[in-house]
């Protein structure tokens, strides 16, 4: 089983922040219960973007280490007892690996915040979900069962449930941890094996958790890892012929290119993607709560890198003035700093090239419209190199822009005054993406009407969260295929199979 210890030399790891030895996992792929090199030897640094330093360098896996670790995958699904074993049995282990999970969350979550820059309070969150997850999945792998439909006294007709076999994983950046437990989860409650690639910036939390699956009782080669920075070594993950089953969550181009592989072989995806989703408050709402439970929850959360950001925000034009005061308060008195400081609000971008793709869109917009507050890189005492981005906010910015077009993920709000809310709906909805939406209202009747009116697969009223593990998580239009979370997920790890038995006599 492979180790919590951080492998290779003094030099290799380059460790130069004050970190337990034991927080780092073994660099090394995850294939068939083992930490091992990359077939071809190559490796690259997860860097700490806070910091600007190494914390470790990953193996890096090549087309042939996924030809490996899907085989060992297969392999460990057709000869363990995982796929045979009665369902409560897997849902324990699951439960377990959440027991585990929540032993280890404090490291856990500062390895997160190392890797991605995420404020220590937001990581904290994002590992407990992940606990939670699994075992919510565990107590609900019973309810995937078969059927017998009534095909009269001659004939005995089963419908059957039953797993892929492999399924491949790609996870993004922003919160590693958390989509590796919602893709994984209810993948192996159902007897699945996994082969998962995480973001090349992220990947050691999920490493780690696949140790700690190991632990809980998992059998080798049901879970593997196998981190790349190669785009050839995702495309061949995806391309796979014994991989039925795709699960991706990242950006709408990356999704479209792999629908498209994926369609070549017929297999089964679900592709969690883009969002431009919107906020909208209507006449009755009071701005001074909105504003004070959204605005960092829906917009500025993990700096603006969550798909499920509202950054959109529609306010009655009878509001807008208040509104924006309101609003600029609050982004004002976000702190940035440093993200293992538990009073920061706001941390850095996950890479200065990102940086650069939100500041090229700030720039881009700041010719035609002056945002009201930030619009500027942020500098942070202590932590000189790291890729800050203020909280940045306009007013009534022009439909056309990209700011109001595109997904920015980065923390950008367009806050946009309207004189109808039919209006509102129909700018709400004018966009190629579909993923989330929140309603403000005192009238819940009426803004379960306007619910019914929005195109996005997930719909918040009256508070910002819009994810749960129970609720079925997915995109309409261009955010998306399939849904992660709820029994629904569950049901898209299995496949159907109709038996029919003529009775004798």
């Amino acid at each position: 089983m492979a180790s919590w210890a951080a492998g290779g030399s003094a030099d290799d790891r380059r460790m130069k922040v004050d970190a337990t030895t034991d927080l780092i996992p073994d660099p090394g792929l995850r294939i068939g219960g083992a930490a091992r090199a990359a077939r071809a030897g190559g490796s690259f640094e997860v860097i700490d973007p806070s910091r600007r330093v190494a914390l470790t360098r990953v193996a890096d896996a090549s087309p042939d280490d996924v030809d490996d670790a899907v085989a060992v995958a297969r392999r460990a699904f057709l000869e363990s007892d995982w796929a045979s074993r009665p369902a409560h049995e897997r849902g324990a282990v699951l439960v377990r690996l959440a027991a585990l999970i929540r032993d280890r969350s404090e490291p856990l979550a500062e390895l997160e915040s190392r890797s991605n820059g995420a404020p220590i309070t937001e990581s904290r969150a994002q590992v407990a979900a992940a606990a939670t997850i699994f075992e919510f999945f565990g107590g609900l792998a019973p309810s995937v069962i078969g059927t017998m439909p009534n095909a009269g006294a001659a004939v005995l007709d089963l419908v059957t449930v039953e797993p892929f076999g492999v399924c491949g994983l790609i996870t993004p950046f922003n919160a590693p941890i958390f989509t590796m437990a919602m893709k994984a989860a209810p993948a192996l409650a159902v007897g699945n094996a996994v082969v998962v690639k995480p973001s090349p910036l992220t990947p050691l939390t999920t490493l780690a958790v696949a140790d700690l699956a190991q632990t809980a009782g998992i059998p080798d080669g049901i879970v593997n890892v196998i981190p790349s920075q190669s785009v050839e070594t995702g495309a061949a993950l995806v391309a796979h012929r014994d991989v039925p089953r795709i699960s991706f969550t990242g950006s709408t181009p990356v999704g479209q290119s792999i629908h498209a592989s994926a369609a070549a072989l017929t297999k089964r995806v679900t592709l969690e993607l883009g969002g431009k989703s919107a906020t909208l408050v209507c006449e009755d709402a009071d701005p001074a709560t909105v504003v004070q439970e959204s605005a960092y929850a829906s917009v500025f959360r993990s700096s603006g890198q969550l798909c499920t950001h509202r950054s959109r925000i529609f306010v009655p034009r009878s509001m807008l003035d208040r509104f924006v005061d309101l609003y600029v308060e609050r982004v004002r008195s976000f702190r940035i700093g440093d993200p293992l400081d538990p009073s920061t609000e706001i941390g850095p971008l996950a890479s200065d090239h990102h940086r650069n793709r939100v500041e090229a869109m700030v720039r881009d917009a700041a010719r035609r419209l002056e945002p009201v507050i930030g619009g500027q890189r942020a500098v942070v005492e202590g932590l000189p190199d790291a890729a800050f981005f203020q909280p940045t906010v306009f007013v009534d910015p022009p439909a056309d822009l990209s700011i109001m077009r595109e997904e920015i993920f980065g923390p950008v709000a367009c806050i946009v005054g309207y004189e109808h809310l039919d209006d509102a709906i129909g700018q709400a909805n004018d966009t190629d993406y579909g993923l989330t939406a929140s309603i403000w209202s005192s009238d819940v009747g009426a803004a379960l009407r306007i619910a019914s009116r929005l195109q996005a697969g997930n719909v918040s009223i009256n508070q910002a969260s819009v994810i749960a593990p129970w609720a079925p998580f997915g995109g309409h239009k261009q955010s998306g295929i399939g849904v992660e979370l709820g029994l629904e997920a569950l049901r898209d790890c299995v496949q159907l199979k109709n038996v029919m038995v003529k009775l004798p006599g």
